[in-house]
């Protein structure tokens, strides 16, 4: 059975849906993100529209006290479907 990823290209990491994480280094609080090392698991392959115009990125995080995740724009030449071996 074929299972698929979505794969940011800039940062390796994989989408997943929202959820919130502890930044590194960020004393207050955690932050959302739609980014992470194992990403979701698909079974059929996935269309970019479902990403939506804008996402979480918690790498453009700067750790500042009670700092909120900044949306990132979306960009469809950021992102490659993978299939999951």
């Amino acid at each position: 059975m074929k299972v698929y990823r979505i794969r940011h290209i800039p940062s390796g990491l994989y989408y997943c849906p929202a959820r919130h994480v502890k930044v590194p280094n960020q004393e207050y609080g955690w932050i959302k993100s739609n980014l992470s090392k194992t990403g979701k698991l698909y079974p059929r392959k996935p269309s970019l529209k479902h990403i939506g115009r804008l996402y979480y990125n918690h790498l453009l995080a700067t750790g500042e006290k009670g700092e909120k995740s900044p949306t990132a724009p979306f960009r469809e030449e950021e992102w490659e479907i993978v299939e999951v071996a």
